[in-house]
């Protein structure tokens, strides 16, 4: 009897997509993923988009994980005026979401003035098969959790839900993954979705290597 995990790597080599690295050799599960850090990333919010089905399951799975959530309509100026622009000039604290990418464009270049960076996104973007690519450039660790979450779960937002409420707070070697689902719920219904963490950043010792934001994925 073919197993989940089997059927996903099947569905993987079937659509040409690949996992960096051997991912699939030794997935890591959101507990021992934790096990070995030191605490877990403290978001001030969680952003989600109530009006894409997928975002609005993420920010609903986010809540029961006990994280304050703050749902846009696409536009962050509300988001902005009334909550961070104070916020940030007075401390950089991370966030957290899913949501177009407008929001996430306008959140990263006003996050650079506060000494924010990007340090994890993923595209969601359906495909013409019927499934959705995911698209991932991050930690390593957060990487390896998604795609454990992903053997359990066929829900993707919910899986990054999980991702985001156990994230780890040290930070990581980053890596970049390739993954594919079943589309939820349909191409038609589903924009192009990015999830993302906005957080301070984090300055290397001096006359160590510099490390770039993301390992970029070559088409």
């Amino acid at each position: 009897m073919t197993t989940r995990r089997e059927f996903l790597q099947g569905i993987l080599t079937l659509t040409g997509l690949a996992l960096n690295g051997a991912a699939f050799a030794k997935p890591l599960s959101i507990q021992s993923a934790l096990s070995d850090e030191a605490g877990r990333m403290d978001f001030h919010t969680v952003v989600y988009e109530p009006g894409v089905t997928a975002s609005a399951a993420f920010g609903a799975a986010v809540a029961r994980h006990g994280l304050a959530t703050h749902a846009i309509d696409g536009d962050i100026t509300n988001l902005w005026a009334d909550e961070l622009a104070d916020l940030w000039r007075q401390e950089p604290v991370a966030i957290a979401g899913m949501t177009t990418y407008p929001a996430l464009f306008l959140l990263e270049r006003f996050g650079w003035d506060h000494g924010l960076r990007v340090t994890f996104r993923a595209e969601h973007k359906a495909d013409a098969n019927g499934r959705i690519q995911h698209r991932l450039e991050g930690p390593g660790t957060l990487l390896s959790m998604f795609e454990a979450s992903l053997l359990q779960q066929t829900q993707f937002s919910t899986c990054m839900a999980g991702l985001v409420a156990h994230c780890p707070a040290a930070p990581a070697v980053q890596s970049t993954t390739l993954l594919a689902t079943f589309t939820f719920p349909t191409t038609s219904e589903m924009p192009a979705l990015y999830s993302w963490i906005i957080a301070p950043r984090v300055r290397q010792n001096a006359g160590s290597a510099s490390v770039h934001a993301f390992e970029r994925i070559s088409s």
